[in-house]
């Protein structure tokens, strides 16, 4: 009777951990989901990292559960499936959800800053000037107006009013660049932005 009675509890014990894990993959799917599904916020590594720590986290667990439960348990085997399934296409989705999102905030910051030193910007410029992300990685080649757009970029912080201009420092190689972006961000908006060599901030 005692190891009849012991084998049930033991059952209900897996039974009770593979629900709850079956449900924090729910909500993990749900959440990340929804996230996905919204076109107002950018994705950034932060939330790649967040993801994949939940996902291992849930993983980790369901291979924690003994084999005999895991395999006969088909919702534990479908969570499995789905989440890895989610993480095999989770780069591509970020990507596509950040054009959309791109897309929608180019289309409000053009009514907001109009022209950039009298031209008006492409799609390519427009994007490295609305992505909030914290760093920002530009490479292009001579002429192809990146001064502008970074003239184009500080124009936007302080029209949505997401920087005020003591927030802002811009940082150049030479004192020449260094007087010609303060003079064209000056002339472009109106407000005097501290514009400094490397050499001389430190």
């Amino acid at each position: 009777m005692g190891i009849i009675d012991g084998l049930s509890r033991k059952i209900e014990y897996n039974k009770a951990i593979c629900n709850e894990i079956c449900d924090k993959a729910d909500v993990f799917i749900n959440s990340a989901d929804r996230v996905l599904s919204g076109n107002e916020n950018f994705l950034d590594t932060d939330f790649i990292n967040l993801v994949k720590a939940d996902q291992e986290d849930i993983l980790s667990r369901i291979k924690e559960i003994p084999f005999a439960f895991r395999v006969s348990n088909p919702k534990v085997t479908s969570r499995k499936k789905v989440i890895e399934q989610f993480m095999v296409n989770l780069d591509e989705r970020i990507a596509a959800h950040n054009d959309v999102v791109a897309t929608s905030l180019i289309s409000k910051a053009r009514g907001l800053i109009g022209d950039v030193e009298g031209r008006t910007l492409d799609d390519q410029q427009m994007k490295c000037i609305v992505k909030p992300m914290a760093n920002h990685l530009v490479i292009a080649g001579a002429g192809t107006g990146k001064t502008t757009t970074i003239v184009g970029k500080i124009k936007y912080l302080l029209k949505s009013g997401e920087c005020k201009p003591e927030d802002i420092l811009v940082l150049s190689f030479t004192n020449a660049s260094a007087i010609e972006m303060r003079e064209r961000i000056n002339k472009e908006t109106g407000a005097k932005i501290e514009a400094s060599t490397f050499h001389r901030l430190v």
